[in-house]
């Protein structure tokens, strides 16, 4: 009888040699109805959205759905996994109000599986942020023994990449980062163009069937649609996504080279 090749069968068994305790009521992916990974290391990417959710809002998944149906056929994204900050260090982000509004991991954790995630694709993670390292880590090791190549993309809000500053996906041993202006604008975007990001290449459209050139209507695709309740027309929002990219002239370094999907559309 063949292997399974269920991401939530590997994250169960990853999680039983850490002595991670798993929340029963919620399994990794739904275990056996989780997504099937391609082998004979065709990449898998899965995404990693980290954050406080101090509490998760509606915003957060909004950007989180957004991204999963609308990424781009050519990453074949798996699932997502959301990691919540720890306790100390959200109650040290917030030293300066007197009175802060702290939720506990376990409590935002709950908000998360109450909101209707596709349990299938979606995996709240509640160990610590360490604990996470080495538990991808082994993920990454189990799965690369049997010719399967799991690479993981960062998902963050638009404060995470703007005009000023855009976050390094490898930080958080990532192969690239998305964010999207579904929740909330962008500050690079504008009518007609898109800005030019610090330490970063042009912008140019990603492909969203391998190497193929994106049609008009698979960019409209790839961008996503929703209804303005103003104007009752299809707004198209943005899927921006920054790849790392070594430079030919000092291999040790690296700056971010920066697609977006599409390039240029403007909202209607």
């Amino acid at each position: 009888m063949a292997q399974s090749r269920r991401l939530g069968d590997f994250v169960a068994t990853v999680a039983a040699e850490q002595g991670l305790e798993l929340n029963p009521s919620h399994p990794p992916f739904n275990h056996h109805d989780s997504p099937i990974l391609r082998p004979n290391r065709a990449p898998n990417h899965v995404l990693l959205y980290p954050g406080s959710f101090n509490p998760p809002h509606r915003g957060h998944q909004a950007l989180l759905d957004h991204v999963l149906r609308n990424a781009g056929d050519d990453l074949f994204l798996a699932a997502a996994i959301i990691l919540p900050t720890d306790d100390d260090k959200l109650a040290a982000k917030n030293t300066k109000d007197e009175q802060p509004f702290l939720l506990t991991k376990a409590k935002r954790a709950n908000l998360w599986h109450e909101a209707g995630l596709p349990k299938d694709r979606v995996w709240v993670f509640e160990g610590s942020e360490d604990s996470w390292k080495s538990f991808r880590a082994r993920l990454q090791k189990n799965l690369a023994r049997r010719c399967i190549d799991l690479r993981f993309v960062l998902l963050v809000g638009p404060d995470w990449i703007s005009s000023r500053a855009a976050s390094d996906p490898k930080s958080w041993d990532c192969v690239e980062a998305l964010t999207s202006d579904v929740s909330r604008p962008v500050d690079f975007r504008y009518p007609y163009s898109l800005r030019q990001l610090p330490a970063c290449s042009m912008w140019e459209p990603c492909s969203l069937q391998g190497d193929a050139p994106p049609s008009k209507v698979a960019i409209d695709a790839a961008a996503g649609k929703s209804l303005s309740p103003q104007h009752h027309q299809p707004a198209t929002f943005l899927t921006a996504r920054l790849f790392p990219r070594i430079q030919p002239e000092a291999k040790q370094s690296s700056y971010p080279l920066c697609r977006s999907s599409p390039l240029g559309s403007a909202r209607r």
